[in-house]
């Protein structure tokens, strides 16, 4: 996805930029990353969004490495898929 081809059908696929969501967040802002030993973290967090304009698929990225990184030691209920 991030490299501008959808990976489910091959399509072409825009990056979000700008604008405002819902509840004051900015664009590459969203709350909700448990990581801080189960509790919510309120502050929200950086993150990209990548949507295929052919079949509709998207993902996000979190890009806060620190959210990462507590997630990969486990924090907030992460664990290895089994």
């Amino acid at each position: 996805m991030r490299n501008g081809t959808c990976i489910k059908c091959g399509g072409e696929v825009a990056k979000l930029a700008g604008g405002i969501y819902p509840h004051g967040l900015k664009a590459g802002q969203r709350p909700g990353v448990f990581v801080d030993d189960g509790a919510m973290i309120r502050r929200p967090s950086s993150y990209e969004t990548f949507l295929c304009t052919a079949c509709g698929y998207w993902e996000d990225y979190i890009t806060d490495a620190e959210k990462l990184r507590r997630a990969a030691e486990g924090h907030g209920g992460w664990a290895p898929p089994a």
